[in-house]
């Protein structure tokens, strides 16, 4: 799994068809299939900030995996960089190599 700024210099990846616009009123993400890596991977940009990350099938298996808690968590600290200190009790309990 690898990360990077789009559109600010840096080289667009390859992708192996069309792309797809999944977006909401608080969020949009366009996703594309890329094969310039070794294997196909999803390739997911941020209509926000153009922000990219690449997601092998590994990462793609992990997540159908991951509880609600872990995605408040994340919303929460996508939001506020202090959500860890706000987080009610039991979101702790399952992060607890997060705390400090």
């Amino acid at each position: 799994m690898a990360a990077r700024a789009g559109r600010n210099g840096t080289a667009q990846a390859e992708s192996a068809g069309p792309e797809l616009l999944v977006e909401n009123e608080y969020a949009g993400v366009r996703v594309a299939v890329d094969t310039t890596a070794n294997g196909s991977r999803l390739r997911v940009t941020s209509q926000r900030s153009h922000r990219e990350i690449f997601l092998d099938p590994t990462a793609l298996d992990l997540l159908c995996h991951a509880r609600q808690e872990f995605w408040a968590f994340l919303a929460d600290a996508a939001r506020d960089s202090d959500a860890w200190e706000t987080l009610r009790l039991e979101y702790r309990t399952h992060f607890s190599s997060f705390k400090e």
